[in-house]
């Protein structure tokens, strides 16, 4: 149930083995693949040898935003952990 567009992100599926040293790239291409959501494509991994593998990627534009995101939380959790700090030394003189 669900179908493709309830996969999650970096979901793999092994293609097929080889005897690793004897792949040869030869411009493998997808051709029509299945919706998986918006933001979200499927990408060949050949960076474990002697697989190759399907993967559910997010588009890079997606991780790039979360990673922004996170960093904005965390420099906000910082500066209020330091005006924090700030009031409390002010208040013991």
């Amino acid at each position: 149930a669900g179908g493709w567009t309830s996969v999650a992100d970096f979901t793999t599926w092994r293609l097929f083995n080889y005897t690793p040293g004897t792949l040869t790239d030869n411009l493998l291409a997808l051709g029509t693949t299945p919706a998986l959501g918006s933001g979200r494509f499927f990408q060949i991994d050949t960076s474990t040898a002697g697989e190759v593998n399907l993967i559910a990627v997010p588009e890079p534009g997606a991780v790039s935003l979360l990673a922004v995101l996170a960093l904005g939380g965390g420099l906000l959790v910082r500066r209020h952990s330091r005006a924090g700090k700030a009031r409390t030394t002010g208040a013991r003189r």
